[in-house]
């Protein structure tokens, strides 16, 4: 492991850059941050004084790259830019940790994962879900066959956005966004869905834009159809005043929720489910062996991409990370869009593995 502190720079000074310096000023053992870089000079400097500091503000980012005494670099702006972010900073030979969604496109995704072969540059992506305490319990029960067989499995991605969430101009476009309800805020359960089910063979889905006046949609609905024999359900919406941000998990006679719950029945004479089984009681105190303080994911998401640096290994979410669940957003808008049942893998001669197929498709959904 190298124990030389780390020189950090971050490219956009918007709101989901605090989680970002906050973690970075608490290894400060590790790390230093020595500069942010933001087109607005208002916004880089209003940034800089929340957070004291000898850091120096840039309005352009390439100056900031040009440093040799930065070697992590973290992406916190708009959706849109990641890629040519992203791509810059590797040609200066940095890390890079970059805020979800991680880059439009597939074509773009793997533009830049080829950038960084042959190299030892570390791409991380924030999905820091991944790191809450019950995702982590319930995938390892999974993982143990605690289930059997998943018979049910469903994802819930239930927000609530006023209409001035909207005035970014950026945010409610295809062209900026990037996607709607779906790519900017569902991925992050979407991402848990897929890492405890796996692999995906097909999509079905359909979307509108019901409440607010945007291009992109602002509810989604799915069904998928993964590998191992799953049938998942997908609902992502942000018109729901009481959100929820939920999965649930069903075997034959037990079922995992999350947040963390979980339920036994036994089966009558006559097939009706009984509860208070002795069996299920004994399984809940065994399960609370596995319960483990909170932790906050932003934190635990950047100290292991710090790690990962010094430990020259993969980050835990990575790029190729990120693309399994770009890919099957990928499909489920084709699908939407289409009206048909996607079939995975996207292929590069699709025209949803670009833009080329949104771009032929109508911007406004009905």
């Amino acid at each position: 492991m190298n124990n030389k502190p780390l020189g950090i720079g971050i490219i956009g000074c918007g709101e989901v850059a605090n989680a970002h310096v906050n973690e970075y000023n608490e290894l400060r053992d590790q790390c230093v941050l020595r500069a942010v870089a933001d087109v607005n000079r208002e916004s880089a400097f209003e940034f800089v004084r929340h957070h004291p500091s000898d850091i120096e503000v840039y309005t352009d980012m390439n100056l900031l790259l040009q440093r040799d005494d930065i070697d992590i670099v973290s992406i916190c702006t708009p959706p849109y830019l990641h890629k040519n972010h992203v791509l810059k900073a590797i040609s200066q030979g940095k890390h890079v940790l970059c805020e979800k969604p991680f880059v439009p496109t597939l074509a773009d995704c793997d533009e830049v994962l080829r950038a960084t072969e042959n190299t030892n540059l570390k791409i991380g992506v924030a999905m820091q879900l991944r790191y809450n305490p019950d995702f982590r319990k319930i995938k390892q029960l999974i993982q143990d066959d605690f289930l059997g067989h998943i018979y049910f499995a469903e994802m819930r991605g239930l927000y609530w956005r006023g209409n001035s969430y909207f005035k970014k101009a950026w945010r409610g476009t295809w062209e900026k966004g990037c996607g709607g309800v779906l790519m900017n805020q569902g991925i992050h359960i979407l991402d848990l869905f897929l890492e405890i089910l796996g692999p995906v063979k097909s999509v079905y889905a359909d979307m509108e834009t019901v409440k607010h006046k945007t291009e992109v949609e602002d509810h989604i609905r799915a069904t998928i159809w993964f590998a191992n024999g799953t049938r998942g359900e997908l609902l992502c919406s942000l018109n729901v005043a009481d959100p929820e941000v939920s999965m649930c998990f069903s075997g034959h006679d037990k079922t995992l929720r999350f947040p963390f719950k979980v339920n036994e029945v036994h089966e009558s004479f006559n097939g009706f489910p009984l509860l208070g089984d002795p069996n299920k009681i004994e399984a809940i105190k065994k399960l609370d062996n596995l319960q483990s303080d909170k932790v906050n994911e932003h934190d635990e998401l950047i100290k292991d991409f710090v790690r990962a640096i010094q430990e020259d290994r993969e980050p835990s979410i990575g790029g190729l990370e990120a693309r399994n669940s770009l890919e099957v957003i990928t499909a489920i808008y084709k699908s939407a869009f289409d009206k048909e049942i996607v079939k995975l893998p996207i292929r590069d001669n699709d025209p949803w593995y670009s833009r080329k197929g949104l771009i032929t498709n109508h911007k406004t959904i009905s």
